[in-house]
């Protein structure tokens, strides 16, 4: 009932700002997982796409319409993470190897950041991946996105839908807000004010 295409795009570093001493990153934890833009590039160029406010309004709507998150009231377990879009892939290698959710996404929020719409994931990390988080073993994530999905009840058209999202070390969308356990200057999204140049001095030093 979903189109034949889905959208996935490796967008998100997983960094985020230093700590204070002694003090641990929360779990569950606020990380940005799409950046509004007109990406023309994915598919070789082929299949282009926008992603923008009103889209990321209608992800939100119909991830908070999951039977799941509106049984229990609020955020909740609703969409995994994986590795590489393991849960994507061929059927026949899921049911021989598994894709087991390393995070599940329980709430949706649309920021404004420097650069447009933002949208951010409450996100409960599991292990492993909630060591290789800390660690550095994954520095990106990617979401993959339905545009044209049907309600499997009513069977309407219901437009973007949310289907998971890949901790991935090979990014398609570069200069996220990085989420992880340090901070490092990102060539793809060089510091722009005066505080940012001082974080980035600090992190090279």
């Amino acid at each position: 009932a979903r189109s034949l295409r889905a959208v996935q795009l490796r967008s998100v570093r997983l960094e985020a700002p230093p700590l204070p001493a002694g003090a641990e990153r929360p779990n569950p934890d606020w990380i940005q997982i799409a950046a509004e833009g007109d990406y023309k590039g994915y598919g070789g160029g082929s299949h282009p796409f926008v992603l923008d406010e009103p889209t990321f309004a209608v992800i939100v709507r119909n991830f908070r319409a999951h039977p799941a998150y509106v049984a229990a009231g609020g955020p909740t377990d609703i969409v995994a993470f994986d590795f590489s879009h393991a849960s994507e892939g061929d059927p026949a290698s899921i049911a021989v190897d598994g894709s087991p959710a390393q995070a599940w996404v329980q709430e949706l929020e649309i920021r404004q950041g420097a650069k447009g719409a933002e949208l951010w994931a409450l996100t409960r990390f599991l292990e492993p991946m909630l060591t290789y988080r800390a660690e550095g073993r994954y520095k990106w994530t990617s979401v993959c996105v339905w545009p044209d999905s049907i309600d499997p009840v009513s069977g309407q058209p219901i437009g973007w839908v949310l289907s998971s999202v890949a901790f991935t070390n090979d990014p398609f969308i570069q200069g996220m807000v990085p989420i992880a356990a340090s901070r490092h200057f990102d060539p793809y999204d060089p510091p722009a004010t005066p505080l940012e140049v001082l974080e980035a001095m600090r992190g090279l030093f």
